[in-house]
């Protein structure tokens, strides 16, 4: 997505907060009232993709890097669209753009109770690491951390860091 298209991402992350069942993160209240800068920062510091059918967005997910490490995350497809291996694209498409941009390995935080998520996620490579991350002062449980690590060839190596 580019920088002008702040409108439909709003709109469909809106969308997913409402159908998510509760596992994604963000509070549905606040982010329906964030102003235009805040989504036009989301995607000046970030890269989204969107899966489509037709004319309209069904999937969505964010990528962004900090200090060589990649972080994937707002992964969420239309529960209509499901089981069409949508989800296993985008993942596989931000995997593919992490190597690209030289991280060492790529990161999601999951709730542990979305199993649906942590089985893509291992389909394409990616490993629990045992590590729960909890952010105070949110009403989210903790996050399930899942990780593919880049070789340096390129090619994904799934597994714990010691």
């Amino acid at each position: 997505m580019g920088p002008d298209e702040w409108r439909l991402l709003r709109d469909v992350r809106l969308t997913a907060l409402d159908r998510a069942g509760g596992y994604l993160d963000g509070e549905r209240a606040a982010e329906a009232t964030a102003p235009p800068a805040y989504w036009r920062d989301l995607l000046a510091t970030s890269t989204v993709w969107q899966a489509a059918r037709g004319e309209e967005t069904v999937g969505l997910v964010q990528y962004r890097s900090e200090d060589g490490i990649g972080f994937l995350s707002g992964l969420w497809v239309e529960p209509h669209d499901r089981s069409r291996g949508l989800a296993r694209r985008l993942v596989a498409t931000v995997i593919a753009h992490s190597r690209e941009q030289g991280d060492s390995e790529l990161r999601a935080y999951v709730a542990p109770a979305n199993r649906p998520v942590v089985r893509v996620l291992r389909s394409v490579g990616a490993r629990p690491t045992g590590r729960l991350r909890i952010r105070a002062g949110t009403p989210h449980g903790p996050r399930l951390e899942v990780h593919v690590e880049h070789e340096r060839n390129g090619a994904p190596r799934g597994g714990s860091r010691s």
